[in-house]
C-alpha cells in the first residue's frame, strides 16, 4: 500500500551533498534546473520548488524529512525504481568535488575508476569501419541509426570521432534492454522499458542562451528528458569531436566529449546489452561522419 502524500520520510544525516551530487551527474548544473525539470515525471506531477528542497536543508530539519510526494518524485527523476533504492544512494558518502554553499558549482566528473572486478573480466576491443549518418525521411525525425554489435557481451566503453558540418544535427547513442525498442512510436526516444539516450546536437537558429554556433549535449532518462540543453562550446561550421561513452562494473556511467565528462550516473545492467548510434535532423537535412569506432565489451 502507498503511503500517505503527506507522510514524512527520514533521510540519512550528509542526505544533501549527496543528492546535489546525484543530481548534477545527472546532467543538472543547479538545483534549479533539476527542479524544474521535475515536472516531466511520468505520472505528472506538479514540479518541486526549490525552496522546497532548501527548506529540506536547513538547521530546522535536521533529519532531512520529506514528503512521500516528493520523495516518489526524486526517486523517479534520478532513475531509481523505488524509494528505497534513493535512500540507500543517499546514503553513500559524496565525493568532494568543489560544491558550493547550495551545491552548485560542481567541477566536471573525472572519468569512473574501473574496478578490480572488471579488470580481471579481459574486456574485448573491436574496431569498426567508418560510417555516414544521412537523413532518412521514412524515419522518426529523420533519423539514420545502426546497432552496435556487442555480440553476446556488455558494453565497457564506446569511443568515436564525430564530424559535421551540417547547420542542425543530433548525434546521440542509446542504450537498452534485449527487449528494448530502438524507436518509439513517433521519435527516437521510447517510454516503454529502461533506457538512457545522450546526445549532442546544433541548432541552425539562435535561441535563449544558445546561439546557432553552440554545441550542446541533452540525456533522455526511459524516454524523459533528464535535463535542459547544456551547453558544451561554440563550434565553427565544421565540427570535430571525440564522444566516449563508458560503463563502470556495470552500474554506473560516464558520457565524455573531447575528454570533459559532460554527465554520469547511475545506469541498470539490463540496459548495458544493446548499443545504438543515432543520427538525426528533426525535419532537417543533415550528415554526419562517424569514424575511429572502437567498442570494449565484457561477457
Amino acid at each position: 500500500m502507498s503511503q500517505a502524500p503527506h507522510e514524512r520520510i527520514k533521510l540519512p544525516p550528509g542526505w544533501w551533498d549527496r543528492f546535489v551530487e546525484l543530481y548534477q551527474r545527472s546532467g543538472f548544473a543547479t538545483l534549479e534546473d533539476f527542479c524544474k525539470a521535475t515536472g516531466q515525471a511520468p505520472d505528472s506531477d506538479p514540479a518541486i520548488a526549490p525552496r522546497t528542497m532548501y527548506r529540506c536543508k536547513n538547521s530546522k530539519n535536521p533529519r532531512g524529512q520529506i514528503t512521500a510526494r516528493v520523495s516518489d518524485i526524486l526517486f523517479r527523476k534520478l532513475g531509481f525504481e523505488t524509494r528505497s533504492e534513493l535512500v540507500a544512494s543517499l546514503e553513500q558518502p559524496a565525493q568532494p568535488r568543489g560544491i558550493g554553499t547550495h551545491g552548485e558549482g560542481l567541477q566536471p566528473a573525472a572519468p569512473p575508476k574501473v574496478s578490480a572486478r572488471t579488470t580481471r573480466a579481459s574486456p574485448r576491443t573491436t574496431a569498426f569501419p567508418r560510417r555516414v549518418l544521412t537523413t532518412k525521411h521514412g524515419m522518426p525525425q529523420w533519423a539514420d541509426h545502426w546497432e552496435v554489435p556487442l555480440n553476446g557481451g556488455c558494453l565497457r566503453s564506446f569511443t568515436c570521432a564525430v564530424e559535421s558540418s551540417s547547420p542542425y544535427f543530433r548525434f546521440g547513442l542509446k542504450l537498452l534492454t534485449s527487449d528494448g525498442r530502438v524507436f518509439g512510436d513517433a521519435a527516437i526516444v521510447s517510454q516503454e522499458g529502461v533506457s538512457l539516450l545522450i546526445h549532442i546536437g546544433r541548432n541552425n537558429s539562435d535561441r535563449l542562451g544558445m546561439s546557432s554556433e553552440d554545441v550542446f549535449f541533452t540525456t533522455y532518462r526511459n524516454g524523459f528528458a533528464a535535463n535542459r540543453d547544456q551547453k558544451l562550446w561554440a563550434s565553427k561550421a565544421r565540427l570535430q569531436a571525440t564522444v566516449n561513452l563508458s560503463i563502470e562494473d556495470g552500474s554506473a556511467f560516464s558520457f565524455s566529449v573531447n575528454g570533459h565528462c559532460c554527465c554520469r550516473g547511475a545506469i541498470r545492467p539490463e540496459a548495458c546489452c544493446r548499443l545504438v548510434m543515432f543520427g538525426w535532423g528533426d525535419r532537417e537535412e543533415f550528415e554526419i561522419k562517424v569514424s575511429e569506432v572502437e567498442v570494449s565489451t565484457l561477457k
